[in-house]
């Protein structure tokens, strides 16, 4: 695996790469948004007034999706390869200074902490709670498609969006609000009622549908499924019905001692999963994928739907991140987010990205265009590293069976073929 560096300098605390544009989020809480696409191409132009081809597999669309499968036909001769190599090494370490090329976008003196992006909107944790704005992408020269509105009161350390939430971890809480509607060319966000859990979750993942929550003060975590066989609704309980073997999964990993239900809008039920001694740990869970973190170390774990788990032995390396605070899904493999420093899991062994503590550490593994990216706040500085795990780079014989995700490198089954 090979990584390309490209480096904002400022004193930022979060950033995130969306549809071609870079929302930054200073130290002042001022949010700046650069046009991406056009920055990586005025510093790397090509032909015809074009972005250099390979500076936009690295930095602009670096998507395994996207790569076409005859590269890896191509990539059969060593000459194109040693070409391929020579010419990366001019994206080695990248200056990308922004100057004047960000647009400041007014927050309305909020003091905020961190971002995310989802469906074109924005949203802003901080002091005062938890708001959106849908501006999306394309900013520059347009007025807001909608006012900053409030979406939640009171000290927010995280909001994390997804399909069917909008995750608060808050002191003592982890609140969610069930969005009813959400699409990007809709301005305006719909909540239902909140679901509110005794506990500030760390993080909060999903497998599928089913939110996990992994505690921010101990090692502990909860888990839940959803119990669309307790749903008041004839057109799920009929499509359950034609899935049964997904429902005896799901009625199989519910906890004895579960008790009634959880409505959300009187709606969607869910009953909490037996966890078994993973309750002890941590979950850092993806659709595919979990790590487990507890007072061993880590452990990446084989996260079936039916929820069955396999130890998959990817041994812990404590001397290249400190002890773990953090761990993020890659499509390149797991990133470890220590008190001494960041480290990638990959294939190719523990390779480490940033050594020091740091602000922020985000990947994007369900992004189209940026699922091979890492992006690391530093204290003076933004890198955001390309990690070029592509087969047409090596030889035929270091290639593995199928083009997809990464995190498939963790199966003990030499022919596994799972994306």
């Amino acid at each position: 695996m090979q990584l390309l560096r490209g480096t904002v300098p400022g004193q930022y605390l979060d950033g995130f790469l969306y549809r071609g544009h870079l929302y930054l989020l200073r130290r002042d809480s001022s949010l700046e948004l650069v046009n991406w696409d056009e920055l990586v191409s005025t510093r790397f132009p090509g032909p015809d007034n074009e972005i250099d081809p390979l500076a936009e597999l690295v930095f602009v669309n670096n998507s395994l999706a996207h790569m076409d499968a005859r590269m890896l036909r191509w990539s059969g001769y060593p000459e194109l390869r040693q070409f391929f190599e020579k010419r990366l090494q001019a994206y080695r370490d990248v200056d990308f200074s922004i100057d004047d090329r960000a647009v400041r976008v007014d927050l309305g003196g909020r003091a905020v902490h961190s971002l995310e992006l989802y469906f074109s909107h924005l949203w802003l944790a901080g002091e005062s709670g938890v708001a959106v704005c849908q501006c999306g992408p394309g900013f520059k020269g347009r007025k807001p498609r909608s006012e900053l509105s409030q979406v939640i009161s009171g000290h927010a350390f995280s909001a994390t969006p997804e399909r069917r939430f909008v995750w608060v971890a808050q002191r003592g809480a982890t609140v969610g609000l069930p969005v009813e509607e959400i699409a990007s060319n809709r301005v305006g966000v719909r909540f239902g009622s909140a679901w509110e859990l005794p506990f500030s979750a760390l993080s909060v993942g999903w497998h599928w549908s089913d939110p996990t929550f992994a505690s921010r003060d101990d090692l502990s975590s909860r888990a839940f499924v959803r119990a669309s066989w307790l749903e008041p609704n004839e057109e799920t309980e009929s499509r359950f019905r034609r899935d049964e073997e997904v429902t005896q999964h799901r009625r199989a990993a519910v906890r004895p001692d579960a008790g009634d239900a959880i409505f959300v809008n009187g709606r969607r039920a869910y009953l909490e999963i037996e966890l078994g001694d993973l309750a002890e740990s941590r979950l850092f869970c993806s659709r595919e994928r979990a790590v487990a973190q507890d007072s061993a170390g880590l452990t990446a774990l084989d996260w079936q739907y039916d929820f069955s788990r396999s130890d998959l032995g990817v041994p812990e390396i404590r001397g290249q991140h400190g002890i773990p605070e953090r761990v993020l899904i890659g499509t390149f493999g797991w990133v470890v987010e220590g008190d001494a420093g960041v480290s990638a899991y990959t294939r190719f062994g523990c390779i480490p990205l940033a050594q020091g503590e740091v602000v922020q550490v985000r990947t994007f593994p369900s992004s189209l265009r940026y699922e091979n990216i890492v992006l690391i706040v530093l204290e003076d500085r933004i890198e955001i590293v390309s990690t070029l795990d592509y087969d047409f780079l090596l030889p035929p014989a270091q290639r593995i069976p199928s083009i997809g995700r990464r995190s498939e490198f963790y199966s003990s089954r030499p022919d596994d073929r799972s994306a």
